[in-house]
């Protein structure tokens, strides 16, 4: 058995992917993603109304002290 050097990397060899984990990698990533989308599109709808609501708002709050001037 060969003990760990300051060289030696704790994961094995400097290998690089294989193509399935590579698949295996952007499988799980566009799942993630479609999974994700529905979510933040409705975060976005969301924050849009948010956003517009405080807009009414401070114009309303504008026009009452503007009226009561």
């Amino acid at each position: 058995m060969r003990t760990p050097t300051a060289r030696t990397p704790w994961f094995g060899s400097a290998r690089g992917l294989t193509f399935a984990e590579l698949l295996v990698a952007v499988a799980i990533i566009a799942i993630v993603g479609a999974i994700a989308t529905p979510t933040l599109t409705g975060f976005v709808e969301r924050q849009r109304l948010r956003s517009a609501t405080e807009h009414v708002l401070a114009a309303v709050s504008t026009a009452r002290t503007e009226a009561q001037r």
